[in-house]
């Protein structure tokens, strides 16, 4: 679960710790920047561990939650969790993740409880940076949201005490076609970050029942791009299996600079789908990655592990993903008029839309 989500998570009233990874030496299971919140009770969202860290971040939470409002002093502290051998013991446990984590625990209130409840509604193209400046032992940590544009893209530590660490908004995913391929794609990209739209003709398949959470929209083409408002930040999955609208949700789709289209089905459909096209967006088909799926469920999970590929590529960046294909492909299939001009598009360039092509399912 990444901070948006974490931060979406809290109702803005419940009394609750934030739990930040902010120095990580050695192996971690998650990164700088990776956070959760834990309440009373036992109730937390997100982790920063397999859990073998939950039980005690709880007990060191439940303490910062007892001193009282307002607290008798700044209510925030660090642990330091040392893992970096296999025959240390700890809480009775062989740990052995080889690494050292330092995590901040702060209580959430005040700047702090201010800053998550905004950073949870910012839904923009590109993330915001939670900034802590830490005072010296006894002080309140000073707390800013920042615009992504004043940062690198990613997280800062400066050593001393200031850490800024990004916040991105989940992106959105629309998946073009509602057929029962699509479900297991939906709940994978939702269970992985993403924002879910469901667009399709047939009012009986693009159902909230079947698609609970998502956005929907019905209806054809032209309706759905503008119902759906689709912009540079979206990802598109087009599934619909039926050629005539894949190809006229793709011609609507093309000029527009998406992070993603991918496309399902056989490199033959692909190629009668691309005819002529040239997309802004980089196209990833057949969809999803390389690893011999077979079915519904194992062809939603390349799909998914594509799309995480991208966005992280994306979200290192803070900008569209790039035309070139994130990986070495088999091969590429240049469309008929590159053929007919004895050239093959190469991606960004002038000589055509270069389609980045793997074994196709059909």
């Amino acid at each position: 679960m990444d901070a948006h989500r974490v931060f979406s998570s809290w109702d803005g009233e419940r009394p609750a710790v934030l739990a930040t990874i902010v120095e990580v030496n050695g192996h971690s299971y998650r990164k700088p920047g990776a956070c959760m919140l834990l309440g009373r009770g036992g109730w937390k969202r997100g982790s920063l561990s397999p859990g073998c860290l939950e039980a005690d971040l709880e007990a060191r939470a439940e303490a910062l939650l007892d001193m009282g409002s307002p607290p008798p002093e700044p209510a925030w502290a660090t642990v330091r969790y040392e893992m970096e051998s296999p025959d240390d013991l700890l809480w009775g446990e062989a740990i052995g993740c080889g690494g050292t984590v330092t995590v901040l625990l702060e209580r959430v209130e005040g700047e702090l409880a201010s800053c998550i409840r905004k950073a949870a509604a910012h839904d923009g193209e590109t993330a915001v940076h939670l900034e802590r400046v830490l005072g010296s032992a006894g002080r309140a940590i000073e707390y800013r949201l920042l615009e992504a544009s004043s940062f690198s893209g990613g997280v800062e530590n400066d050593g001393a005490g200031i850490y800024s660490f990004p916040i991105h908004a989940r992106p959105r995913l629309i998946v073009f076609g509602a057929g029962a391929d699509s479900l297991p794609v939906a709940r994978l990209a939702e269970a992985a970050g993403f924002r879910l739209a469901v667009a399709d003709w047939r009012e009986e398949l693009c159902t909230a029942e079947r698609f609970p959470g998502a956005q929907l929209a019905l209806g054809t083409a032209d309706s759905i791009v503008r119902k759906l408002n689709v912009g540079p930040a979206d990802y598109a999955f087009i599934c619909s299996h039926q050629l005539q609208r894949d190809r006229a949700m793709l011609e609507l789709l093309a000029p527009c600079p998406l992070r993603y289209i991918g496309i399902l089905g056989s490199r033959r459909r692909v190629a009668a789908l691309l005819d002529g096209l040239l997309p802004a967006a980089p196209v990833y088909a057949p969809v999803g990655l390389d690893i011999g799926a077979d079915g519904p469920e194992e062809i939603a999970v390349s799909v998914v592990a594509e799309l995480i590929a991208v966005r992280r590529l994306a979200a290192r960046e803070e900008k569209p993903a790039a035309r070139t294909p994130i990986r070495p492909r088999r091969s590429l299939v240049p469309l008929p008029r590159d053929r007919e001009a004895g050239r093959l598009g190469a991606a960004g360039g002038e000589a055509g839309f270069a389609c980045p092509i793997k074994p196709g399912r059909t």
